[in-house]
């Protein structure tokens, strides 16, 4: 076993086959597959089997691509750290997560920590818990229930959502019920608000009207931004709502959600510098201005 063998493992694992890793390079191929099967001689056990014309990793190939990730990261880590060189670290994090809280703080923490490079990377919380696993992420935005057990994590803030209504789609002289505006307003919705609206309709013998399903709350925004819809919201977002256009709408045993920033496992140790950073932005994302 030696970093040049394991630093090709990784190569062709994230390639998903030796041909791939080493495109019109029969020698670079030749020597993957000779170390690929160098590595399998010492753990004496296959790390990868044939699938079509790429590799499938085997369960132990697969938990050794995720410590070899960990461990080079955490060698980058070192190495800037020795060379007072710039930092790059990641943070993954729903899209309107990013945009409507962390961006927005991010510039005063950054200006505090001048060698971090920071990349941004919007992505659904699979996507960010899996990234967090095998190193492809520094750090993460989770929902508090997402975050893997021993993953190092800080409580932020909690978010409620509300129903966003153009005015000009309800009554001028009074302001109707909840359930009033759910009959009579059509809605963008994302994912499974429905569902969690349904109960209240049924206890006024009503339906939804939903035009629009939306995969984003910045999709359902855009749309509450015609005038000719409203919008399940998270309060994140009402900020840009001015409240002569729009009004809002508590909804009842809609649960609120919240978030932790998480950081990939050995990062701590990996990256004091990366860590110290992390700690500042769990502060600066804690709670309201």
């Amino acid at each position: 076993m030696s970093l040049d063998r394991l630093r090709s493992f990784l190569a062709l694992a994230d390639a998903g086959g030796i041909a791939k890793a080493a495109p019109r390079a029969p020698v670079r191929q030749s020597q993957l597959s000779r170390q690929l099967r160098e590595l399998e001689d010492f753990f004496g056990s296959p790390l990868a089997v044939r699938q079509g014309r790429g590799l499938r990793l085997t369960p132990l190939g697969e938990r050794l691509a995720r410590h070899v990730r960990h461990m080079l990261a955490g060698l980058v880590d070192i190495a800037q750290e020795a060379a007072q060189a710039p930092l790059a670290l990641s943070l993954g994090a729903g899209g309107s997560v990013l945009e409507w809280w962390a961006i927005p703080r991010l510039p005063a923490v950054l200006e505090r920590f001048p060698r971090i490079e920071l990349g941004l990377g919007s992505a659904s919380a699979d996507q960010i818990v899996a990234g967090l696993e095998d190193g492809r992420l520094d750090l993460g935005l989770l929902r508090r229930r997402e975050v893997p057990r021993g993953m190092w994590s800080r409580p932020l803030l909690g978010y409620g959502f509300v129903l966003a209504v153009p005015r000009a789609r309800l009554p001028r002289r009074r302001r109707p019920r909840l359930e009033e505006v759910l009959q009579s307003v059509p809605l963008a919705l994302v994912d499974n608000e429905a569902d969690l609206l349904e109960p209240i309709l049924a206890r006024a013998e009503g339906r939804l009207v939903v035009p629009l399903h939306c995969e984003t709350f910045p999709q359902a925004l855009a749309a509450l931004r015609t005038l000719r819809c409203a919008a399940v919201l998270p309060t994140l977002a009402t900020a840009e709502l001015p409240r002569s256009h729009f009004a809002r709408y508590e909804i009842p045993n809609l649960p609120a959600a919240r978030l932790s920033l998480v950081s990939r496992p050995g990062f701590e140790e990996a990256s004091p510098h990366g860590h110290a950073f992390a700690l500042e932005l769990a502060r600066a994302l804690r709670g309201p201005d």
